[in-house]
């Protein structure tokens, strides 16, 4: 890439449900696979898991998002697929990760009350302004997140 071609990045954030056919289990092949194909992409984001729902935001080029959610879209694993947003982003907010992942916690419950008044994660709450709060959320639960897994 020249100097002058500096890459356009999107962010693409949508929710979907976990399909019958996925459980808990098979979520880790859906990091894996996800972490493995980002990573060769230049993709980078966070996937949250709540209540048998997904929420995740997708950054890189549009094309390589585009690409990604085609397959997300194909993925017999999900169901009720909803964006939420896709829009152009000047910088990444979850640049350090290929795909950052969060699973439902009792330490979440405020953060679900705040930004959806409900104790659990609801996407029929989302709108894009609070995608982008229960992003920043996130991305600052990220470190305890991971300091848990270490215990």
């Amino acid at each position: 890439m020249s100097r002058g071609n500096k890459m356009k990045l999107t962010k693409l954030i949508y929710t979907s449900s976990m399909s019958d056919k996925c459980n808990l289990d098979e979520i880790d092949n859906i990091l894996a696979e996800a972490i493995g194909r980002n990573a060769s992409k230049n993709i980078t984001g966070v996937l949250y898991y709540s209540n048998h729902y997904f929420f995740q935001c997708l950054e890189g080029e549009n094309k390589d998002i585009e690409e990604v959610f085609t397959l997300i879209e194909k993925d017999k694993r999900h169901t009720n697929i909803m964006v939420v947003e896709k829009a152009p982003i000047a910088t990444r907010q979850f640049g350090e990760w290929a795909m950052a992942y969060i699973l439902q916690s009792p330490l979440l419950v405020p953060m679900h009350q705040r930004l959806m008044d409900s104790d659990e994660f609801d996407p029929r709450l989302i709108t894009p302004t609070n995608a982008h709060l229960l992003l920043e959320e996130l991305k600052n639960y990220l470190p305890k997140a991971y300091l848990a897994t270490l215990q």
